[in-house]
């Protein structure tokens, strides 16, 4: 699979690793190998995955 980050997901991924330390990588694996897919109300699937505690 190839990953396409978009100039807005960049954004979005440099300041929550300013604020919560999550690195480009993290984000990568959850979307690899996310623990648990869902769909939104409108269909898109979402994946989630738990980071430390919780």
């Amino acid at each position: 699979m190839e990953i396409v980050w978009t100039l807005h997901a960049e954004e979005r991924q440099q300041q929550w690793e300013r604020q919560r330390g999550i690195t480009r990588e993290e984000v990568e694996a959850v979307v690899l190998y996310a623990e648990q897919i869902v769909a939104d109300d409108d269909g898109v699937l979402v994946a989630q995955s738990r980071r430390g505690n919780g």
